[in-house]
């Protein structure tokens, strides 16, 4: 199989949408700017979990349930918010092989290649791709990213400086 370079094109190889519905559904995402998995799912032509699963077994990579992750602060560092929201992506672990440090990503569309030229630019690590339900990684880069916010610094204050008087 042709790598496909749009998740549309993806799920109808796979026969889980088709053509009519896959237009409606960008045509949508078009006016709303929401991603073509979520749309899917609130219209009812697949559930999410359905979704991720196939396209990650068709793609030959591994889906996560990310509730029971924790991501590091510094690995949360690696990609702003902004970016992470944007393309629906999570850094949740750094893992060093002998050859290069290795970045595992949580996405919902694998195949956008612009997010992860984006993340290998900002990173300049190698990039490990896992799969994860778009309402699922958009609740968990919102409690990650904004509790890591909210943390406490944990580097201490300068010490104040005093003002000499001339």
């Amino acid at each position: 199989m042709a790598e496909r370079s749009r998740l549309g094109d993806l799920l109808l190889d796979m026969r889980l949408v088709d053509q009519e519905t896959l237009q409606a559904a960008l045509q949508e995402q078009r006016t709303t700017h929401k991603r073509l998995a979520t749309i899917l799912a609130e219209r009812r032509v697949l559930d999410e979990e359905r979704l991720t699963k196939a396209v990650a077994a068709r793609l030959g990579l591994e889906s996560v349930a990310l509730s029971s992750h924790k991501v590091h602060e510094r690995v949360l560092g690696l990609i702003p918010y902004a970016v992470a929201k944007r393309y629906g992506l999570l850094p949740i672990a750094v893992k060093r092989t002998q050859q290069a440090e290795v970045l595992y990503l949580v996405m919902v569309d694998p195949l956008n290649t612009e997010a992860l030229g984006e993340v290998q630019r900002l990173t300049g690590r190698q990039v490990r791709v896992l799969m994860a339900s778009a309402t699922e990684l958009d609740q968990c880069i919102d409690r990650h990213y904004l509790a890591q916010a909210q943390a406490p610094a944990r580097t201490p204050l300068p010490r104040p400086v005093q003002a000499s008087t001339p």
